[in-house]
């Protein structure tokens, strides 16, 4: 084991040294590539991960926690879940931000829909809605004070003005232009 990372370790600058310009003129495209698929992927996972969670018998369930900050909720299979009195039940529905949960406890079944038709696979709650009470600033009222702007005329020899200087001045100096 100790040979093995005495050789990688000894081949990392090697590799870093005849792939530094390839990494350094890719780094854009891959800048670009990671842009995009992160953008592609923005679904609501909470994390990729299972985790696994105990009914109070004992019995061990794997579930995924999906969503993100404003809006989450827990899956089993496809299920969403929810947890009643220390059981992880199915869910009946939401009640806005809230999910409903049954008496149909998560070990008991795979497929809950034949016990009770009312639970339906992909059940959300609404999501959190955050609302910015904050005042918006009257950018026109932070500054009063007059800029100087140096403008430099440059004619060349070989370029005619596209121009006339008394309309670079109106631009420049004219209130409100």
């Amino acid at each position: 084991m100790i040979g093995i990372l005495r050789n990688l370790i000894c081949f990392c600058p090697l590799f870093l040294k005849k792939n530094k310009n390839y990494i350094v003129k890719h780094t854009k495209n891959i800048f670009l590539i990671s842009s995009l698929i992160l953008t592609i992927l923005n679904a609501h996972v909470g994390s990729p991960s299972p985790i696994k969670v105990f009914q109070p018998n004992g019995n061990e369930i794997t579930i995924y926690v999906r969503g993100d900050h404003l809006h989450n909720w827990h899956d089993y299979n496809g299920w969403t879940i929810v947890k009643n009195n220390d059981w992880w039940v199915y869910a009946l529905g939401n009640n806005g931000k809230d999910l409903i949960p049954s008496q149909i406890k998560v070990d008991y079944t795979d497929n809950p829909n034949q016990l009770n038709p009312n639970i339906e696979r992909g059940i959300k709650p609404d999501p959190y809605q955050l609302i910015d009470n904050s005042p918006i600033p009257n950018l026109q009222l932070t500054r009063s004070d007059t800029f100087r702007v140096p403008l430099i005329l440059v004619e060349f020899p070989d370029a005619n003005a596209i121009y006339e200087s008394s309309q670079l001045d109106s631009m420049m100096n004219q209130q409100g232009y």
